[in-house]
């Protein structure tokens, strides 16, 4: 049953009508937060070594195209590949440059294993980088957003 409902979650998420006039970050949101069940869930003890794999592709593949899929779904398809891109370039950057970091500077020069922790903090910094960065900054909506820029003087 729990595979039903996750598949039916994630269906249910990627499948919402697009509106033109109306923000889908909600959608980008819910995305997210299935894809992190999903790979959270197969962290867990309780499940059998063949579904953890399954529940960790899923959830990767749902991180690294839910997303995009919502972009291009709402026919802003530049979005979704840069969405796409920084989904995907964000935690391989980041979890390359914690591991180099850590094997430079970590007084462990040349020990190669004890640097994964680090390689994991720096993914795991990206994939909310990344998270974070659809939801705000490529999340285009319809709504007008205020700047204001306020120039004052006195005599």
């Amino acid at each position: 049953m729990t595979r039903r409902a996750a598949i039916a979650v994630i269906v249910g998420a990627l499948s919402t009508p697009a509106h033109a006039d109306t923000s889908y970050r909600w959608q980008l949101m819910v995305s997210d937060g299935v894809s992190n069940g999903l790979i959270l869930t197969s962290a867990s003890d309780r499940l059998t070594s063949s579904t953890h794999g399954v529940f960790a592709y899923l959830g990767v593949a749902s991180y690294a195209l839910g997303a995009p899929i919502l972009h291009a779904a709402h026919d802003d398809w530049g979005t979704a590949g840069l969405s796409l891109g920084t989904r995907v370039a964000l935690p391989a950057l980041l979890g390359w440059g914690a591991h180099g970091a850590c094997m430079h500077w970590g007084g462990r020069r040349g020990k190669f294993l004890p640097c994964y922790g680090a390689a994991a903090a720096g993914i795991i910094g990206g994939v909310l980088t990344a998270q974070f960065l659809d939801w705000t900054v490529l999340d285009h909506t319809d709504e007008p957003k205020t700047i204001m820029l306020q120039l004052g003087g006195g005599f």
